[in-house]
């Protein structure tokens, strides 16, 4: 049966309700759970369509990230694809390493100042 709505055709199914038996009809294509609008008993009809790939259409492959340009611009091209708490974390990880390189420099020095004035 068809019927014309808007200049649109939409193709109907007919089915039995599974608890009142009364004559039901759905749009072609239909699945999900329904209710009976006479008896309201709830039933599940049909199936999700399958996705599939036709011969007629193509595949577009995943090109590998190349970042161009100075230092900063490939940089954020590397960040954006990163959430913002990662690049948090990975900052506050190159600021402690900073920190401690100076530490242990300023150690060095000055445990050379004192063996320089001790000797």
């Amino acid at each position: 049966m068809l019927i014309s709505m808007n200049a649109c055709i939409y193709a109907m199914v007919e089915l039995e309700c599974p608890h009142c038996e009364a004559t039901i009809e759905l749009e072609d294509g239909a699945y999900g759970d329904f209710e009976c609008p006479l008896c309201e008993g709830e039933f599940e009809f049909g199936e999700p369509p399958v996705q599939s790939i036709q011969p007629s259409q193509s595949v577009q492959s995943v090109q590998p990230h190349q970042a161009k340009g100075s230092g900063f611009d490939s940089t954020m091209k590397i960040l954006t694809g990163v959430s913002l708490g990662a690049t948090i974390f990975v900052l506050l990880a190159v600021i402690v390493i900073v920190i401690m390189v100076i530490l242990l420099l300023g150690l060095a020095l000055s445990s050379l100042d004192g063996s320089i004035m001790g000797g």
